[in-house]
């Protein structure tokens, strides 16, 4: 999976990716982000032979999901994590960038360290 800027505000832009080495009639993602949908988000193999699917997604939010290869549910480990907030065996990923996620963690830290200097 790979994260970049969307050209739409306030989203980022997620590429879903399965491994060339897969043989498969088709391959699906289905998540919370579609609605659980068998058939809303195909992948398609490109010229190198991995199979991928591009969607744009509201940014801090987290979404869970899973592959649907010839119908079966797969999942990869590419995500973040992978066991969901409700114990559930899907893939979870969240929707921020690594430079927002930096930005984030900065802003934290310092403003620990404010509390701390006026403590």
């Amino acid at each position: 999976m790979q994260k970049s800027p969307s050209n739409t505000a306030g989203h980022v832009r997620i590429t879903f990716e399965f491994p060339s080495s897969v043989w498969a009639g088709s391959i699906y993602v289905t998540g919370d982000f579609n609605n659980w949908s068998k058939t809303a988000t195909p992948l398609k193999q490109d010229r190198d032979a991995v199979w991928r699917a591009t969607v744009d997604l509201p940014v801090d939010h987290t979404y869970e999901f899973h592959y649907l290869v010839d119908g079966m549910p797969r999942n990869i480990y590419q995500a973040e994590l992978l066991a969901g907030p409700h114990r559930s065996f899907n893939s979870v990923f969240r929707t921020t960038l690594a430079s927002q996620a930096h930005k984030e963690h900065s802003d934290r830290y310092k403003t620990e360290r404010r509390r701390a200097a006026i403590d």
